[in-house]
C-alpha cells in the first residue's frame, strides 16, 4: 500500500492513512452486511452499536478515546456504504454476505464448500 516497509508500518501503527478507523468501520460494513440492511430503520441501532464497537476496539489499539469522532466516522461510513452502488471497488462482485438467490453467488459458495 506505501512505498516502504516502514512508511506501511508508521501508518499501521497510528491508524493514519488506509488504516485510518473510518476505513475499519466501512470494511467492517463491507465484509457483515447489505445496503438495503442499512436503510431499514429497525437495524439500524443494532448496527451503529456494532460499529461502535468495532471503531472502539480499534481506537484502544492505540490507547485512545474519540467518541464524537467515532460517531463521526460511523455516520459517514453508514453513508458512504449505502451510496456505493457497486460502481467502483468490490469488483468480485462479492458485496456483503447475503446471497439473494443469485445463480453466481451460490456457484461461489458451493465451489468453495468443496473442501
Amino acid at each position: 500500500m506505501y512505498s516502504t516497509k516502514e512508511q506501511d508500518f508508521q501508518k499501521r501503527k497510528a491508524h493514519k492513512g488506509s488504516y485510518s478507523r473510518y476505513n475499519k468501520l466501512y470494511s467492517y460494513l463491507m465484509a457483515e452486511y447489505e445496503p438495503a440492511q442499512l436503510k431499514d430503520p429497525a437495524q439500524c441501532p443494532a448496527i451503529e452499536d456494532m460499529l461502535y464497537q468495532v471503531g472502539h476496539d480499534y481506537d484502544m489499539q492505540l490507547g485512545k478515546q474519540d467518541p464524537e469522532g467515532l460517531a463521526a466516522d460511523i455516520k459517514k461510513a453508514m453513508a458512504s456504504f449505502i451510496e456505493n452502488d457497486k460502481s467502483h471497488g468490490d469488483t468480485g462482485d462479492n458485496f456483503g454476505k447475503m446471497h439473494n438467490g443469485r445463480f453466481d453467488n451460490i456457484k461461489r459458495t458451493l465451489e468453495d464448500l468443496h473442501w
